[in-house]
């Protein structure tokens, strides 16, 4: 038997998983994410239970912001040969 569509993103606001975001020089703020009018703020450092849907939007803005890197390189890089000539 297949779950409904409501009953995945249930799921998904009420399964938890345990993640640590780490702590870094650029990187010492806390994280806030909003889902659906529900908010979390995440202390960076330390070991905290989240919703799983939560854990996804983390993994997927960090897949975001490493897509977003490797764009600005390729951007950056005509730049860098012109500058070389």
């Amino acid at each position: 038997m297949t779950k409904t569509e409501t009953e995945q993103k249930s799921e998904m606001l009420t399964k938890t998983t345990r993640i640590r975001l780490p702590v870094t020089r650029e990187l010492s703020e806390d994280v806030f994410v909003g889902i659906n009018g529900n908010t979390w703020q995440i202390k960076r450092g330390v070991y905290v239970d989240v919703p799983l849907a939560v854990a996804k939007v983390l993994e997927r803005s960090e897949k975001m912001q490493q897509v977003a890197m490797e764009y600005e390189a390729q951007a950056a890089a005509p730049l860098e040969q012109l500058e070389k000539q």
